[in-house]
């Protein structure tokens, strides 16, 4: 697992990111 493996997958983190934003926000709102 070098570079590559890292370059391959930062948007896999970045999407689990967006989603776990995404339902904290949802989340949040609804709370309200």
């Amino acid at each position: 697992m070098g570079p590559l493996y890292i370059l391959e997958s930062w948007w896999w983190y970045a999407a689990v990111a967006a989603t776990s934003g995404a339902t904290a926000m949802a989340t949040l709102m609804d709370d309200e």
